[in-house]
């Protein structure tokens, strides 16, 4: 597959109908949110795998908090 710069693809984008732009744009979108949605997954996962090696400790809201703002 040949590579397309960000311009190219804007200019391709741009010659498409408005109802395929926003088609193009719902598409994308739902794209993103599936990326997020598997990176979360993938966070959850690693954070219960510690949890289960023991790597994790019990903090107090208060203790998270001030941890935070460190």
């Amino acid at each position: 597959m040949q590579k397309v710069n960000f311009n190219q693809v804007l200019e391709m984008a741009e010659s498409l109908s408005e109802s395929e732009q926003d088609f193009l744009i719902e598409i994308l979108q739902k794209r993103l949110g599936e990326k997020r949605r598997k990176e979360i997954a993938a966070s959850i996962a690693e954070a219960h795998a510690e949890y289960k090696q023991g790597k994790t400790q019990k903090v107090t809201v208060d203790e998270l908090m001030a941890e935070l703002d460190e």
